[in-house]
This record gives C-alpha cells, structure tokens and sequence, in this order.
C-alpha cells in the first residue's frame, strides 16, 4: 500500500499547489456548471435552457450548498485527480507487472497536462476519473468470481455517464477487459452484460426525469445532435460560430440550446446527417482534422488555465508569457512519449502473448471513436490519457530491461536481447507515425480540394439551408 500512497500524495501535492498558484477563474462553459447549480439551488430545478448531463452541476451544487466557493471546488476536483493515480497503479499491477505500475502511477501524478487542466472547473477530469474506476474494477475480475467486478465496474461507469455521456457505450465494450482477467470467453461476454445492465440501473433516474419532461425515455442530454452539428458545419471547418446559431434559427424557427430541445436536437442531427452525405469526401477530411485535434498536443490544455483572456491576472499572465514555449514544448513532449508508449504497447502485448495488456483498448478506441465522428477538442482525450499509464508503465519497464540486455550482449555476447518484440515495436511505431502523417496530409487535402459552403435561404418562401460546392470539384 505505500506505493498507491505515494503516488496519491505526489497527483495531490502538485495538483493543489497548481490551484493555490494559479488561480484561474472559470470562463464559457466552465462558468455554465456554475451558473446552473447557483439556479439549481435557489429553484430546485434545472434552469430551461439546460441540455447537458447533470453529474456536474450536482456535484457542483453540493460544494455550494456547504458554503464552497470556487476554491472548495478546485480542491474537490485536485482529489479526485490525485485518486486516478493509485487507480492507474492499480491497472497497471493488474494488467502488467509491480514495476509497470510503479512507473505509470508516477508517470500519470507528474502529468503536465492533467496538473494544468486540475485548476478548471469542469466535466473533463471528474468523468475521466470514474471511466478510470470503472476500468479498474473491471480489471479486478478473477475466474472464480467474475461477475462482482462488472457490477461495480459498469455501476461506476453509469456515473462517469450522469458526467458525460460519451462513457455510457463503454460497458457493453468492457468485455476485452473482463477477458483479461478471466480468459475465457463467455463469462467476459456475460460479464460485459452485466456491466450494461449496472450502467443502465445508474441511469434510470435520469430516463425517468427525462421521460417525466419530455415524453422519451432516453439516456444521454440533448445537445448530442447540435455538437455533431458544429462539427460538420463547412463554414468552419467544424469549428463552432456564432453564425451558425443564427442560421439554424432562421432555418428551424428554434434558438440555439432553445426550447423545444428534442426536436432542436432531431432536426440538428438531420441537417448533420444530410451536410454529411452532401460531400462525404469533405466529411472524411473533417473526422481526420478532429482525429488531429484529439490526439496531436497537449498545448491546447493550457489554453482554459493559462492563456484564455480574462483566466488570470495580467501579472500572474505575465508570468506564463515569458516562459510559454517552454512550457508548451514540455507538455507536449510529454504527452507525445505518452501516446507512442500507448501505441507501442499493442505489438510488445501481441509478441510476448501478454493479452492483458490489450485490455484497455476497446475502450480508448471507442472514446477516440466517439469524439473523432462528432466533434473534439484536446481536453476530450482525458480519458484516453488516464487509460494510456498503465500502458506506458509496462512499456517503459520493457525498453529499460531491454536496453540492459542490449548493453550486456555488446559487452559480453549474453542476455540476448528481445529483437521481435523490440522489432515489433519499431515497425508498429513507423507504420503509425507514417499513417499519422499521411492522415495529416490527406485530411488537409480533403478540406481544401472538397470545401463547400451552408447558408440560411428561403426557397418558394420556405427556410432552409442551402449547400453549395464547384460543380467540378476538381477544378
């Protein structure tokens, strides 16, 4: 127990010595969460402009109604980050080794990213953290008992849903990780059941209340079909405007996040769904840049803490200014060994037969998946991140026995070093960094050879949204 200690110490020590130092105030969505539990306590309902998934705001109601400020909440988000650590030792013992998960709790408690964004308040890091715990029960699974595992781990995996709603499709997913643990088949698929079963039990609450103002029963918040909206808008190349609030009012008569949302919801993923078909080509480029957005840096991170007008003061602004190549250089340095860690634990699982090791890959496929087809921003792969440790701890412990072996063969011919699990991984590495590349390039190609544009018009006196490309799009 001293090592999850430690590392939970160490996640916490940084973490609330960031927030004491740096203290940012929340802008834009953050000050949403906040401005929707101040109705929620004063009314007892959510205000009706309210869309999003709840988990939050309860949370954030539930500081306020104990006398907390902006602080007190800073604080409770700094435990909970500091708890992923033991959490992400914990995975890595159970699907690596005592040595990996020495490496990736240490690892994910000096993350530069996860410091920088713990002085935000917002959905990020509290729904990260719960996908985390779910994982981790679900890694806990034995053959004699594989089941008590899944109820939790799902259960924990419904509440990383209330939070965001990108968690809930990870339960009927969580069958590659109760296949780690128990190898055999169809108890990881019942398992996997099981865990749907827990999620859906978590979130009845919510389908009730959703069924009691709507008239649906249904799961997620509604706004799903407006983000997926934002991100095919062609104007932007995905990006959000104002200008698309306005048209889509005068299109479908609705405000932007107004009254009725199902239907504002219904009618955003038709127009979604129809700017998709119109230009699939241009489509494709769009999920390669957001697939960019998600995955290539971790210098976006410090935009909401740092460098967002109006986050600090003008002398603690300063401050950051003078050293901000630095500190972006470093964060993305950091993450970029991260990620090709990640990658580079798929061939080093596959060549050694350590199928535990793949366990946590359906679940950071699906969450890359699910941000990649809608729409993403940098701080979305949180979770990715948190379930990329154990990863890095198990490989890193490889290349460092491997290294020693490497020296010990050049110097005196034994300890023949791993070369097709060493082989593998450099093959693996350049093929990804090759196809990162390519994708790069492609997606930038798409959008510029394939762009066309949307705008409010009327035809025959009707509303709609007009689309217009090159009649030969290779002119």
């Amino acid at each position: 127990m001293v090592l999850p200690a430690f590392v939970f110490l160490l996640a916490l020590g940084l973490r609330v010595a960031w927030i004491l130092n740096v203290p940012s105030k929340p802008v834009g969505d953050f000050a949403m969460y906040w401005e929707s539990a101040t109705h929620l306590l004063e009314h007892g309902s959510f205000d009706d402009q309210f869309i999003y998934m709840p988990g939050y705001v309860l949370l954030t109601a539930g500081v306020r109604a104990l006398g907390g400020g902006h602080l007190a909440l800073k604080l409770v988000g700094a435990v909970l980050a500091a708890l992923a650590a033991p959490l992400v030792y914990g995975l890595a013992l159970r699907l690596w080794n005592r040595r990996a998960a020495a490496v990736a709790g240490v690892l994910y408690a000096l993350w530069p990213g996860g410091v920088a964004v713990s002085s935000v308040t917002g959905t990020d890091i509290p729904a990260a953290v719960l996908v985390t715990a779910g994982a981790f029960a679900l890694a806990q699974v034995r053959p004699g008992a594989p089941y008590a595992g899944a109820w939790v781990g799902g259960a924990l995996l419904g509440l990383a849903a209330w939070v965001r709603a990108v968690a809930l499709p990870l339960a009927p997913l969580s069958a590659g990780l109760l296949w780690a643990g128990t190898r055999r088949l169809r108890p990881a698929l019942i398992g996997a059941a099981f865990a749907t079963a827990a999620a859906l039990l978590v979130l009845a609450p919510w389908a009730a209340r959703n069924h009691q103002r709507y008239g649906q029963w249904f799961l997620t918040d509604s706004h799903g079909g407006l983000t997926a909206l934002v991100g095919a808008y062609p104007n932007t190349d995905g990006r959000f405007t104002r200008a698309l609030n306005r048209s889509f009012e005068t299109v479908t008569g609705i405000p932007w996040l107004g009254a009725p949302h199902r239907k504002a919801d219904e009618l955003a993923y038709q127009e979604a769904r129809r700017w998709t078909r119109f230009e699939p080509w241009y489509a494709v480029g769009l999920g390669l840049s957001r697939a960019e957005t998600l995955l290539s840096n971790e210098r976006s991170l410090l935009y909401w803490p740092l460098y967002r007008a109006g986050v600090l003061k003008a002398e603690k602004r300063a401050v950051f200014d003078r050293w901000r190549r630095e500190i972006e250089t470093s964060t993305d340095v950091f993450w970029w060994f991260l990620l090709l860690s990640c990658v580079a634990a798929v061939p080093l699982a596959v060549a050694q037969r350590h199928w535990a090791g793949l366990g946590l890959v359906p679940l950071q496929l699906a969450l890359t998946g699910v941000y990649v087809l809608y729409f993403s921003e940098s701080r979305y792969h949180l979770s990715m991140a948190m379930l990329a440790f154990p990863a890095a701890g198990g490989v890193w412990i490889f290349v460092f026995d491997e290294l020693k072996r490497v020296w010990l063969w050049l110097r005196e011919r034994r300890a023949r070093p791993n070369v097709v699990a060493l082989g593998a991984i450099a093959l693996t590495l350049l093929v990804t960094l090759t196809l990162w590349r390519g994708g790069q390039r492609l997606g930038q190609g798409l959008l510029q050879n394939r762009r066309w544009a949307v705008h409010a018009c009327h035809v025959e006196q009707q509303p709609q949204h007009c689309l217009w490309k090159r009649a030969d799009a290779s002119v």
